[in-house]
């Protein structure tokens, strides 16, 4: 729920501005000029419909699945989301209240999408045609199930020179001697025969998302939930120096969360390695005496001496 919620603030900011670039927010207000908000309101439509898109994606990763154009067109229900208040800072906040999705903005103007009717929306053709939930630009919600995203992938690697990265990565770690698109399938190849990608664990189609996005994309913010789902522990360190390093080089900003003790004691153990001091540590609680979730925020030197203390850092 945490990273969603960052996921669902960050990129309302962005979808306040859809036509627009960031810049041109007020640096003094953090708000944005009448003129550009008047064209915003000339295409309320499709600055709804950019909402519906990240609670589909949301759903996909929820539930495992990938969302295939007659399965969307009949069967989607977005009423599944609990109410939520998301405030992004003091002048945008995103709200969900009896499937009415609120989004106000500087002068507490706002969009209201109601989400059990997202497919009478203008814009859903966007979806609908192309077979799958369009990306957002500038963050990511990492799902192992969306193997159209996977193609395209694929084929960006072949083309930008990291193709053999990936190939590397799956034979380290897998013992995987390729990917590839075959026959408009993704297929791994493993003792000589190529096999398709849902024949694999949750653990290789995971990991392959998480190498495949950080390898493909530059100057953008991933959220990588559940990190360690399907992982064996003992892979642990070898999927942490892949994330690090590869973001570091690409500029990407990670926001990972688990609830795995040795998958947080792995990333110190390679942190500390490859001395990636830039990080923040947040443990997450429930108070006792007021029943509220309360954080503690760790730096790199704290992080370090709480697992050589071998202390308990994953919540309480």
């Amino acid at each position: 729920a945490l990273l969603e919620a960052c996921f669902l603030s960050s990129n309302s900011l962005y979808i306040s501005a859809h036509l627009i670039s960031l810049s041109v927010f007020n640096d003094s207000t953090n708000t944005i000029p009448n003129e550009i908000e008047e064209k915003l309101y000339r295409d309320e439509d499709e600055c709804k419909f950019e909402y519906i898109k990240l609670l589909i994606i949301l759903k996909q990763n929820r539930e495992r699945i990938n969302f295939l154009t007659q399965w969307l067109r009949e069967e989607t229900d977005l009423t599944i989301f609990s109410s939520f208040n998301i405030r992004a800072n003091n002048n945008c906040t995103l709200s969900l209240s009896r499937n009415n999705l609120t989004h106000k903005y500087s002068n507490n103007k706002k969009i209201v999408v109601d989400i059990s009717r997202f497919t009478d929306n203008k814009y859903y053709y966007k979806i609908y045609k192309k077979n799958h939930p369009p990306v957002i630009n500038n963050s990511t919600f990492i799902s192992p199930c969306n193997e159209s995203a996977t193609h395209r992938m694929v084929d960006k690697l072949k083309l930008n020179g990291e193709y053999s990265k990936i190939n590397n990565y799956l034979k380290r770690l897998f013992n995987v001697v390729q990917v590839d698109v075959i026959n408009n399938q993704v297929m791994l190849q493993r003792d000589g025969i190529y096999r398709n990608l849902s024949e694999f664990g949750d653990g290789v189609r995971h990991f392959l998302n998480i190498a495949l996005v950080l390898l493909s994309n530059s100057t953008t913010t991933v959220y990588l939930d559940e990190i360690e789902n399907g992982i064996h522990h003992s892979l642990f360190d070898i999927l942490w120096e892949i994330i690090i390093t590869t973001s570091k080089k690409n500029n990407i900003q990670i926001f990972a969360a688990t609830h795995s003790q040795e998958c947080i004691e792995s990333y110190a153990r390679v942190a500390d390695k490859l001395q990636d001091k830039d990080i923040s540590f947040i443990e997450l609680g429930r108070n006792n005496d007021n029943n509220k979730i309360t954080s503690i925020t760790y730096d790199f030197e704290a992080l370090m001496d709480e697992v050589a203390q071998d202390q308990e850092i994953r919540g309480w």
